[in-house]
């Protein structure tokens, strides 16, 4: 006598959903899902535990200067 036994619920295996990329970036030091424009607007830090994402060049020199005062000389040079 079974009586306790059920047939099992089989859970479906649903299709995975497309992230678009660029909307958001996991934080290596507290493993959080950050959105991007929330780390534009603090300067590439992790709101959660202060963690400092890389930034490109371009970036941190428009943060740091004035705009049109920065002007780049032998952009096409290379090492």
């Amino acid at each position: 006598m079974a009586i306790f036994n059920k047939p099992a619920i089989k859970a479906e295996a649903g299709k995975k959903r497309e992230m678009p990329r660029g909307l958001f970036q996991k934080c290596p030091g507290c493993s959080e899902v950050v959105p991007e424009i929330e780390l534009a607007q603090n300067q590439r830090v992790c709101p959660r535990c202060d963690y400092h994402f890389a930034q490109p060049a371009k970036e941190r020199i428009q943060s740091l200067l004035d705009p049109e005062t920065f002007v780049e000389m032998d952009a096409d040079l290379k090492s």
